[in-house]
């Protein structure tokens, strides 16, 4: 640790590298939820792996994955931006404050181009703003970009067919959702080809070693298909508390 003060004397500091165990502590993300009042959410290595091998199984990730952080790590996306890169020994491309406040999707784009960013993780108006100065811009999306991933909103219904009109190659695109009580995200749906006929994206069903199920009422009661009910997660991501 080095400081720019030179009067500044900083302890030793002394690193425990003892073994982990998978319902160890991997991290603490306060989150306001459906209440209003921050509560913190305290998550495991196991319940957070959990998740993220789901990812890599299903995208068939390996050290080519390269992606552009540019969630605060006070958003859990930025979980999976850091923990799956070093799952599969990918790269992570950490975007600069400047870029983040305000906005900058003209040097997102550069970035993305210049390091040869191959997946894109961010909520849904984040994507939109690179569509949208890609498609003013007349220059197209990043040719090195193969999967979207989008969650934590409602994807717009045109998202997908806009940003693969400018794509050099068919993208894969992804809705993603869960909570953060439940280890970044518990369900995808493939939205590579929706287009706006096909009516609102859907929400998709369960990541591998979880479970999505609606109910009816606070006993749990599963509710019939078609009939509105209350979401309850389940499974091998569930937070320690």
């Amino acid at each position: 640790v080095s400081s720019a003060d030179d009067d500044l004397v900083l302890p030793p500091v002394k690193f425990d590298c003892s073994i982990r165990q998978p319902t160890d502590l991997a991290y603490c993300i306060f989150t306001s939820g459906s209440t209003g009042k921050p509560k913190g959410v305290a998550m495991s290595h196991g319940a957070a792996l959990n998740t993220i091998r789901a990812l890599v199984d299903m995208h068939q990730l390996d050290s080519s994955y390269t992606v552009l952080g540019l969630s605060h790590a006070s958003f859990d996306l930025s979980v999976s931006d850091v923990f799956l890169t070093m799952q599969v020994g990918g790269t992570l491309v950490i975007a600069s404050e400047s870029m983040v406040s305000p906005p900058s999707p003209a040097q997102w784009r550069s970035v993305a181009v210049e390091h040869g960013v191959t997946a894109w993780n961010t909520v849904p108006a984040l994507f939109e703003l690179l569509v949208e100065q890609a498609e003013t811009a007349g220059k197209g999306l990043p040719p090195s970009l193969a999967a979207v991933w989008l969650s934590g909103d409602m994807v717009p219904e045109s998202l997908p067919s806009r940003s693969q009109a400018i794509a050099s190659k068919t993208m894969s695109i992804f809705a993603m959702g869960g909570a953060t009580e439940a280890g970044i995200w518990s369900n995808a749906t493939d939205i590579t080809h929706h287009k706006p006929p096909d009516g609102a994206v859907p929400y998709g069903n369960a990541l591998p070693g979880q479970g999505m199920h609606v109910v009816r009422t606070e006993d749990l009661d599963v509710a019939a298909p078609g009939v509105p009910g209350m979401i309850v997660i389940s499974g091998g991501s569930l937070m320690t508390g």
